[in-house]
């Protein structure tokens, strides 16, 4: 969890204010508009501003920089900060202590004092100075030379460095070997290579990835491996990666800097199946036998069928024949796969009765709205009604309205058919009675 703060930079005309003025100070804030000003030329953008910092007083040592800037709005900007170290040289020559020792070391620093010590006569100034540095034990690359000073207090320089190129005495290259023509994204994959001299001590090798059509114009690292002779690096294509058969690899080294020729021969990377299919088939069935089927098929690709209960299962692909034997709920799942693994398992839910609904069902009358009782709801799949013995088309819910009159039953209903009738139910409109009294007496 990070804070962040939303500021509009512009006004209501959208126009950026100009930097009118700044400050700056030194290690502790004084508060906005407290600090020592900078002079600036108002505009919107400012850069290679420079400015002098007075350190007069500020004792020896390390400190900290802060600079700030505001608009014609009011508005200071955020502070920014940079570490800097006072130190006090004399401008007296002759109370400068001499240089006393130089000392040089190639790539790694030894620690102060543990470099290669350099012949040197003491002076307070040295320039244009030549030494010899030992190659003996440099190899062929790409390397930096390091030297720095101690003067008569104790006190040793800042570090100088400059780079070189150690060159091999012949033509040296590298040669990509025989890899794996098959693999899978994410999978680990072996690159081994072999040069024809070392290279040099402080190399690198890079194995990189073309795309999918043998390129590199944009190639993806897969692979690092410190050292100077042939071996192999262990690399892992990445998880990303499409599908294809011409993929290829290459080697780049840091010290000399070189690069292999591609693979000679291109490979293909796979992926585990990612296939968009579903199982067709009875969700609601009565016991006995069952087949169901993937709705579409991918060539080469695999599929294995399993069955939590219920019954057995005899397939053959992308098909599946089950013998329901017990009633209840289960899943039949059904799992792609391939060189690469498994995809996604695709499920149905099932649900097989023994036998169809045993117990009639009792019908209740209310304005003319029939409902049926849902219990034992365990063993149904719906209802149906009937009007003076004829099935009502659609009427398969546990109310119906009774728009017309007429005899009504209904029955549960599931998978293995229509269950025992519930008793009949009248329904029948009362007519209006006028009654005639004669007036005779």
């Amino acid at each position: 969890l990070k804070s962040f703060y939303k500021e509009a930079l512009t006004n209501a005309n959208n126009i950026l204010s100009s930097i009118i003025g700044g400050e700056y100070f030194i290690d502790q804030d004084p508060g906005h508009g407290s600090g020592l000003p900078i002079t600036v030329v108002q505009a919107t953008n400012i850069t290679n501003l420079g400015f002098a910092v007075d350190v007069t007083n500020l004792p020896l040592g390390f400190h900290q920089l802060s600079v700030r800037f505001r608009n014609g709005n009011g508005e200071w900007s955020h502070a920014n900060t940079r570490a800097f170290y006072k130190e006090v040289i004399s401008a007296d020559a002759a109370s400068l202590p001499d240089l006393v020792k130089l000392e040089y070391f190639i790539d790694t620093d030894p620690g102060f004092g543990n470099g290669i010590p350099i012949p040197l006569n003491p002076a307070t100034n040295i320039s244009s100075f030549a030494f010899p540095v030992d190659m003996s034990t440099v190899s062929i690359g790409n390397h930096k030379v390091y030297v720095r000073a101690l003067e008569g207090n104790g006190k040793w320089s800042h570090v100088h460095s400059g780079s070189f190129i150690v060159e091999p005495p012949a033509a040296i290259y590298i040669t990509i070997g025989t890899i794996s023509q098959s693999t899978c994204a994410g999978n680990a994959f072996a690159i081994p290579f072999a040069v024809n001299m070392p290279y040099g001590s402080n190399n690198t090798f890079t194995a990189q990835l073309s795309d999918v059509n043998g390129n590199f114009a944009n190639p993806v690292t897969i692979g690092t491996l410190t050292g100077s002779n042939s071996d192999t690096i262990h690399a892992t294509i990445p998880a990303s990666a499409a599908v294809g058969n011409s993929y290829r690899v290459r080697i780049l080294a840091s010290s000399p800097l070189d690069t292999s020729a591609a693979s000679g021969t291109s490979f293909r990377i796979g992926r585990v199946p990612e296939i968009s299919f579903s199982i067709i088939g009875e969700k609601e069935t009565c016991k006995g036998i069952k087949t169901y089927t993937a709705s579409s098929t991918t060539p080469n690709v695999q599929y294995t069928w399993s069955l939590n209960g219920g019954g057995t299962l005899d397939s053959i692909g992308t098909t599946a024949n089950v013998t329901w034997t017990t009633a209840g709920s289960y899943v039949l799942s059904l799992t792609p796969s391939n060189g690469c693994g498994n995809g996604t398992p695709r499920t149905l839910n099932v649900t097989v009765y023994d036998t169809i609904p045993l117990t009639p069902p009792t019908i209740s009358l209310s304005n003319r709205l029939l409902r049926a009782d849902n219990s034992p709801f365990t063993v149904i799949g719906g209802y149906q009604w009937y009007r003076n013995d004829t099935l009502l088309t659609g009427a398969t819910n546990n109310v119906y309205n009774a728009v017309l009159d007429g005899i009504y039953k209904v029955a549960r209903t599931n998978a293995c058919g229509i269950g025992v009738m519930s008793s009949t139910l009248t329904v029948s409109t009362l007519l209006s009675q006028t009654i005639s009294f004669d007036s005779t007496s």
